[in-house]
């Protein structure tokens, strides 16, 4: 008698283990969960361009050097005005070095390339050796840079359920909303190397500035069984 009540309590615990999956069943299938890798890779362009004018004159006297460095940066300051560039997007730096020299630097930074390719080109024809006009240069601003990362990650997250889909599909399941998202890395690398390109060349300095952003994600989906049609 006393080993059937210990076997009807056994099977009267079976049997409540084996009523209560319904409920069980429903919580597990939301715990069924998919972990999902996704990379998204940007190319950023530069959208800042710079020119470096320096004027430097060697006199007897610091006075005569000074005046000689303000007479071609009032034409210089002209010529910038010529081609449509703001005095905003100009700075300037002087400085009085031994031996009576004076030196003048303006630094210029646009959007538009073709402004400062006019100026670089004219001040070079129209002035002498003492006014060195650097080549352009190129850079990514830092509101361009924030949009890109943002941009690479977004495409991360795209591929991610992308792959995700897929392997639901491979499985015969469908897939559900993302539990939780990890942002991995974030890398920014140059585009070329400087052996990569002609180094010489308009074409080259603004390859060079060129970052590629590649962001890697992992997110957590819900798996849930297919419905049938």
């Amino acid at each position: 008698m006393e080993l059937d009540q210990q076997s009807s309590k056994r099977l009267k615990s079976l049997k409540g283990y084996l009523t209560v999956p319904k409920d069980e069943e429903k919580s597990r299938s939301l715990q069924r969960t998919m972990h999902v890798e996704g990379v998204g890779v940007v190319k950023v362009v530069p959208d800042l361009c710079h020119l470096l004018i320096k004027i430097t004159s060697q006199k007897q006297t610091v006075s005569q050097a000074k005046d000689s460095v303000e007479r071609r940066l009032a034409y210089v300051k002209q010529t910038i005005q010529n081609c449509q560039i703001q005095e905003t997007d100009m700075k300037t730096f002087q400085s009085v070095e031994s031996g009576y020299i004076h030196t003048v630097e303006i630094f210029v930074t646009t959007t538009e390339a073709s402004k400062l390719y006019e100026l670089g080109e004219t001040l070079t024809q129209k002035l002498d050796d003492t006014v060195y006009v650097s080549p352009v240069s190129y850079s990514v601003s830092t509101s361009a840079l924030a949009h890109g990362r943002s941009q690479s990650a977004s495409n991360a997250v795209q591929n991610a359920k992308k792959k995700a889909s897929e392997m639901a599909r491979l499985v015969e399941g469908s897939l559900g909303p993302p539990i939780s998202v990890e942002q991995l890395e974030c890398e920014e690398s140059p585009i070329s190397s400087i052996n990569e390109i002609n180094t010489g060349s308009q074409f080259g300095s603004w390859q060079r500035a060129c970052v590629s952003m590649a962001s890697a994600v992992r997110i957590m989906f819900e798996l849930r069984a297919r419905k049938n049609s």
